[in-house]
């Protein structure tokens, strides 16, 4: 299996694309207590301070603005650039200001609000405008009223969004029907259970091809703790948001070149659109283009929740390279946040892991663990299926899950 490719748009290639995309993994280095303290020094001199005197509309900025968010970077400089870009926010690319807007809505959510007003009225981008628009949820009556001419994927998800479509949660009864359909039985899949508050981790749970659940020696179901958070937090179908939910086709693993992934094995996937019809559903779908009906001819017959659809969504919205891994993101950056010590990515799904802090080696993998579960269950490689299981603000817990196995 190939491993996905890089694509850099900006930023100094080093340190570009953290999570899902990025640099070469050539050593532990990265994980020691120096590697770490090296890196955030380079973030805050060279990658955002390094730039505070020169113009938003070097292509720079945008990985200026990616290491704002991704790592939480709050201070006088991340603000006097931010607010150096709405002051002359018409001069900047869409690429310069979709990622302004990601660090705008991370660091100082409730701070621009007028300023976004402003620059919301005169945005012509659906996609830039639908991204902006998240500082604003508050007032869906402005969004509406300001929609620039001309329909995209985003907006008319925007649109779903303000009408609080999708918010049924998934059940015991629609896990049964998928693992009774056509299209998992006899392979192995993931089910990542998910919290609908992605500041919460959920669990991911191994089944082999007779739908039952992979357990560890003690007969306990093996669930493994996952986030499907984004750095940035904003909804599934923005490139570099959260993990949609839904169906992923499983192609295979691999162990990436990315220095923020790490040494461990990944689950490699891939959404629909983002590959044919005939890969996706593993040659059982030969013929015909991407559809809504053609998705939805081999999910299980009856009713399932809307977030069902999201993956598919946002395959349709241009999301691609998400996948399942590992990370030597130090966690220190997120102490303040609920899903510590898990770290957030670009949108992809993330397992805890912990390093030495003087060799950097890895000592403890819950990617590791699910790989080795995914591996040795029965069944030809299948789906990588997210679903959100409740709705309360906290992780998903073992009994959660085991709710959903209770007959296996």
């Amino acid at each position: 299996m190939k491993i996905k490719t890089i694509r850099c748009s900006s930023f100094f290639l080093l340190l570009l694309a953290f999570a899902c995309q990025g640099p070469i993994y050539r050593s532990p280095e990265m994980t020691t207590a120096e590697g770490r303290a090296a890196l955030d020094k380079k973030l805050r001199t060279e990658t955002i301070g390094a730039l505070k005197d020169t113009g938003p509309d070097t292509t720079d900025w945008s990985g200026a603005f990616w290491a704002m968010y991704a790592f939480e970077i709050r201070n006088d400089t991340t603000r006097a650039m931010l607010e150096k870009c709405i002051r002359e926010y018409p001069r900047l690319s869409d690429g310069t200001k979709y990622e302004f807007w990601l660090a705008l809505k991370v660091l100082y959510p409730e701070n621009y609000k007028a300023e976004a007003r402003k620059l919301l009225t005169a945005e012509e981008n659906g996609k830039v405008y639908a991204l902006g628009a998240q500082l604003l949820l508050d007032e869906p009556e402005f969004i509406m009223e300001n929609i620039p001419e001309g329909e995209s994927c985003q907006i008319e998800c925007l649109k779903e969004q303000l009408a609080g479509e999708g918010t049924e949660l998934f059940l015991p009864v629609h896990l049964e029907a998928f693992l009774q359909s056509p299209l998992f039985r006899g392979r192995r899949h993931i089910i990542s259970f998910q919290p609908h508050n992605r500041n919460y981790p959920g669990l991911a749970v191994v089944v082999d091809e007779k739908g039952k659940p992979v357990r560890n020696e003690k007969g306990e179901l093996l669930a493994s703790p996952q986030l499907a958070r984004a750095a940035s937090n904003v909804p599934y179908y923005f490139t570099n948001g959260n993990s949609p939910c839904g169906l992923y086709a499983i192609l295979g693993t691999a162990n990436s070149l990315n220095a923020f992934i790490g040494p461990s094995p990944n689950i490699q996937m891939a959404m629909p659109w983002e590959v044919s019809p005939e890969v996706f559903f593993h040659g059982k779908e030969t013929e015909g283009s991407w559809s809504l009906p053609l998705y939805e001819k081999h999910l299980p017959e009856g009713e399932l929740p809307d977030h069902v659809l999201e993956s598919f969504k946002a395959g349709r919205c241009g999301r691609t390279e998400i996948i399942a891994h590992g990370t030597t993101i130090n966690p220190e950056y997120f102490r303040h946040q609920p899903f510590y010590p898990l770290t957030p990515s670009l949108g992809c799904f993330t397992a805890r892991e912990r390093y030495d802090p003087k060799s950097g080696r890895l000592q403890e993998s819950a990617q590791i663990e699910m790989v080795e579960a995914f591996l040795g269950a029965k069944g030809e490689n299948g789906y990588f299926l997210a679903v959100d299981v409740i709705d309360d603000d906290r992780p998903v817990r073992p009994e959660d899950v085991r709710a959903f196995f209770s007959g296996n």
